[in-house]
This record gives C-alpha cells, structure tokens and sequence, in this order.
C-alpha cells in the first residue's frame, strides 16, 4: 500500500510539474492539465475524457489539490537550493527571510496563490523552536 501512495505521489508530481507551463495562461484548470498530460504522453492511449476521470481520482479537490502538490514541488526546490548557498546567512530571521524570498521567486512564474494557508504550511515548516509563535508569525507574514 505504502508503494502505491508513493507511486500516485510521483505521478501527481509529474502531472503538476507538466501542466506548470500552461498555468500562466490557463490558471490552475483541468485544461492546464490535460495539455500538460498531452505534452509528456501521459496515457496518451486513453481519450481526454477517461485522461480527465483519472486527474479527478488523483486530484479530487482540483485546483487546491494541484497547488498542494506544487508548494510540495516548491519546498523541495527551495530546500535543494538553500542547502547549496554558501555563505548561509546566519541569524535567524535572516534565514527565513531568504527562505521565503527563494520561494516567492521560485513561484512567480506560476502566479501560486499566496492565501494565508500557504503561509500558514510555510510558517510550518520552519523548524527552529527557538523562536516564539508570533516571532515566527511576524516574519513569514511581514508584519
């Protein structure tokens, strides 16, 4: 079982990492995915509609799923290239302002959504516990 989530979940990002060309233009839609799907072959035997019956059983929420997975996208991408900066920044806030700038700047081709559930999952996954709630609050929402 646990190999079949992790095989939809590399499916799931290849479809989102497929349609991320086609966003601009279509926002996050079913038909961004299917021209994505188009572009890397995805079940190419299948016609559009079946194509469409298994996006809604990968991502039954639609767009709110395919932003999920994008900011999963993201993370990894932002924790790849924060690990290979050199020099580091070294106190605290300016760690998570550089985290979230590398973020932002990773998402704005896409045009991500930036509600306050994406900035809450970022608060989140700062992971230094020496800081208070609402020092780490003050930071990621700019306040």
């Amino acid at each position: 079982m646990k190999k079949r989530n992790q095989d939809n979940n590399e499916v799931k990002i290849e479809l989102v990492s497929a349609m991320l060309s086609h966003v601009p233009f279509d926002g996050w839609t079913w038909t961004a995915m299917e021209q994505g799907a188009v572009d890397i072959n995805f079940k190419k035997n299948k016609s559009e509609n079946e194509r469409l019956q298994i996006y809604k059983t990968f991502f039954n929420n639609g767009s709110i799923d395919f932003i999920k997975v994008f900011a999963e996208i993201i993370d990894s991408i932002v924790q790849e290239n924060y690990h290979s900066l050199d020099p580091k920044p070294q106190k605290i806030p300016e760690k998570i302002k550089k985290l979230i700038l590398m973020r932002l700047d990773f998402c704005l081709p896409y045009k991500e959504p930036s509600d306050l559930h994406c900035l809450y999952q970022l608060y989140q996954k700062i992971q230094n516990n020496r800081l208070t709630f609402y020092t780490r609050h003050v930071i990621v929402c700019g306040d």
